[in-house]
């Protein structure tokens, strides 16, 4: 992809406005009366440490997520590598002229 479509995609992600997908999201989860006493937690020391830590529990969370994805896949592709080998030599079999860059083991 071209550098100056990556950045414009960047960019228009960084900018989109995902507040009324959020507060959508709460009104039809959330009572008001759950609201007054999130906020109420929130402001106890259990719900401050809470707010402190989310960042670092939230990146946690990401990273282990991303390894099982990870491991996942890899062991999917092992799985049915012999489906991949066969639809790779099918494709270069009716597009002889392309060039491929991605090789199964």
């Amino acid at each position: 992809m071209p550098p100056d479509a990556i950045d414009d995609l960047r960019t228009s992600l960084d900018n989109m406005n995902v507040e009324p997908f959020a507060v959508a999201s709460y009104q039809r989860h959330l009572s008001e009366e759950d609201g007054v006493q999130i906020i109420a937690f929130y402001k106890t020391p259990a719900g401050q440490h809470y707010i402190a830590s989310l960042p670092q529990i939230t990146q946690d969370m990401q990273e282990a997520g991303a390894k099982e994805a990870s491991q996942i896949i890899q062991t999917v592709i092992e799985r049915h590598m012999d489906e991949i080998k066969a639809a790779r030599e099918q494709y270069l079999q009716g597009h002889p002229d392309k060039p491929t860059v991605i090789t199964p083991k």
